[in-house]
C-alpha cells in the first residue's frame, strides 16, 4: 500500500442516560363546555402539543382518539388509547437537543 496510512477513530458514547423531563397523570373535566367528552377533549389538547413536537404529520388514528406509533429517524411517538377504562397515554422518545452544559444526542437511523 502506498500513501499515508488513516488512523481510525472510534466514538464511545458510554452508557446511555434517559431522563423523564415532563410526567403529567390528571383528572379533567372541570373546564368543559357543557356536552364535551372530557376524555376525548383531553386527548385532543395533548396531541396538539405533540404535533408541534413531532417530526411528522401525525397519522389519522392519532385525531380519532386510536392507538398510533409514529417512528421516524431516531424519534418516536407512542400512544396507546384504551377508551373503554378512560384510559390515554403517549410517549415521547427523541434525541436530545442539548441544554446548558449538557451536550446534544444526535439520533440514528429509526
Amino acid at each position: 500500500m502506498d500513501g499515508p496510512v488513516l488512523e481510525r477513530t472510534f466514538i464511545k458514547p458510554g452508557r446511555p442516560r434517559i431522563t423523564t423531563t415532563y410526567c403529567l397523570k390528571a383528572h379533567t373535566g372541570h373546564l368543559l363546555k357543557e356536552g364535551e367528552d372530557p376524555f376525548f377533549r383531553t386527548i385532543e389538547e395533548s396531541l396538539r402539543w405533540l404535533a408541534q413536537k413531532a417530526p411528522s404529520p401525525l397519522p389519522e388514528a392519532a385525531g380519532q382518539g386510536e392507538s398510533f406509533i409514529l417512528d421516524e429517524h431516531g424519534q418516536r411517538l407512542e400512544c396507546v388509547s384504551i377508551p373503554e377504562k378512560g384510559v390515554w397515554a403517549a410517549r415521547f422518545s427523541h434525541p436530545d437537543a442539548g441544554m446548558g452544559e449538557l451536550r446534544a444526542v444526535p439520533g440514528g437511523p429509526g
